[in-house]
């Protein structure tokens, strides 16, 4: 089981939640009598300690001064689970051992069996010292507790430093992938390259874990009802998953979120176990613009200022994400390719150079290989990846463009057309290319003008602002 970043349950300070949820009780006046000044609400607990103070008189005149609270609702009764136990309940706990880090991932069966004893008697391992006698693979009232709090404390702080270092993790996790056929993120033609065994032609649109997700169109997950969407983002991110940069980007930033606020928090917020998200809040991972895109994320500063910066020495901060784009007429070479333009994350410096990473990016360095690569070095990849000869994917998309277009195969797509050029030189010809719009039916119609290189506007963040909303209870809707 993967180190899990909670502390053990008597040593954990009370989240900013727990501690605004506490009771704020005035300073008791004597025995006896009815002197203010009085909280402006009483919850049940506020009235007894004033009983025991101050007596009835006290607490009869703070109910005319301030309302009784209404109690908060009682978390659902957990049975007692041990192993044989099946059902509803089963899976909730394995669904939120999974969101806790357990490797690998629980199958989300409703039955407990020896890997989810194993999980629970793991996470009991982390919480309680031996002496307690708890290491017993039980889920008692002691467990669910620990279990329960270990799923509300974020991981990490709400501030730009920690979520920026916490999206270039998750980059590099990616980028680490699992090397085997059944776990890791990979590019369709990828995982058809070096998986052909077990690689399917419905791949090729996108694939994750069934569990959590249906999969609705060309690379667009939505997560399905009463499921954690804390442990479907991390099941998103273990794979297996065959997605592209710009998903990948998304599940990065929604991990990041999850390990601000919590995975209560999260899972209220983007799907529950215990309660039917309405689905417009529901985790949706897609090229567009999910949840996360509109309500909690911002334009960075040099995407608002429209700040280019110069090569080498863009205005970025640690894990803001940009995009780099390949030679505008990219996608006449390759009408299938995936390397129109790579979203990117800014990494740091290293060595004292800019670094940046993006799904599937290279140094090509067999002396000091590195998924960090300089802004050189992503452009020289791109070059590599236009002056290749069209490919299987490519005549796959001519054919359904020619079929989509009554048969006709539109001229710029024709090489005997020259509409593009057949090899670049280098990077300079990416940067130096006219800006251009492409508008081919049946394929690509933009709205805006391709540029080759750095995009400053395309630069954008986790909202400070939104993440601590999130963190200290709100719903965002």
């Amino acid at each position: 089981m993967r180190a899990l970043a909670v502390a053990r349950v008597s040593d954990r300070a009370p989240s900013p939640a727990r501690a605004r949820a506490g009771r704020s009780v005035a300073p008791a006046p004597a025995h006896g009598t009815v002197a203010g000044p009085w909280p402006t609400v009483l919850d049940v607990a506020g009235v007894l300690a004033l009983q025991r103070t101050a007596g009835n008189a006290a607490v009869a005149t703070a109910l005319q001064r301030s309302p009784l609270a209404t109690p908060k609702a009682a978390p659902p009764k957990r049975p007692l689970l041990r192993r044989g136990s099946k059902g509803a309940q089963v899976k909730v706990l394995q669904q939120r051992l999974n969101a806790l880090g357990t490797v690998p991932a629980l199958k989300v069966d409703g039955d407990f069996g020896q890997k989810t004893f194993d999980a629970v008697v793991a996470f009991q391992k982390e919480h309680f010292p031996d002496d307690e006698k708890q290491w017993d693979g039980k889920v008692g009232p002691l467990t669910w507790g620990a279990i329960d709090e270990a799923y509300q404390a974020p991981e990490i702080a709400e501030d730009e430093a920690s979520t920026g270092k916490k999206v270039v993790e998750g980059m590099d996790r990616v980028n680490a992938g699992g090397g085997s056929a059944d776990s890791g993120v990979w590019y369709p033609y990828n995982y058809r390259q070096y998986h052909p065994e077990k690689y399917r032609p419905d791949m090729e649109g996108g694939f994750a874990d069934p569990t959590y997700f249906e999969h609705k169109e060309f690379m667009e997950w939505r997560l399905k009802p009463r499921m954690s969407a804390s442990a479907a983002i991390r099941s998103w991110l273990d794979g297996l998953t065959i997605a592209e940069c710009y998903t990948a980007m998304i599940a990065i930033e929604y991990e990041t979120l999850r390990a601000a606020v919590g995975n209560e928090a999260f899972d209220r917020q983007f799907g529950s176990t215990d309660a039917v998200t309405p689905p417009e809040r529901r985790l949706a991972i897609f090229p567009g613009k999910p949840v996360i895109r509109t309500k909690f994320m911002k334009k960075t500063a040099a995407a608002e200022k429209k700040d280019e910066g110069t090569a080498g020495d863009r205005p970025a901060r640690v894990g803001d994400w940009y995009y780099f784009m390949n030679h505008p007429k990219y996608l006449l070479k390759h009408p299938g390719g995936a390397w129109q333009g790579e979203n990117a994350i800014y990494v740091g410096r290293e060595g004292g150079v800019q670094k940046w990473a993006g799904m599937g990016t290279s140094n090509e360095s067999a002396t000091n290989p590195s998924s960090h690569v300089t802004e050189a070095e992503m452009l020289a990849s791109m070059v590599g990846a236009y002056n290749l000869d069209r490919d299987v994917d490519d005549a796959a998309a001519l054919v359904r463009i020619t079929a989509a277009n009554k048969g006709v195969l539109p001229p710029v797509l024709d090489p005997a057309n020259r509409a593009y050029p057949e090899k670049i030189n280098g990077p300079a010809d990416i940067l130096n290319a006219k800006p251009e719009k492409l508008n081919v039916p049946e394929h690509v119609v933009d709205d805006t003008e391709r540029k080759g290189g750095f995009v400053a506007t395309a630069g954008k963040a986790l909202d400070p602002e939104a993440v601590k909303k999130l963190r200290e209870g709100e719903t965002v809707e």
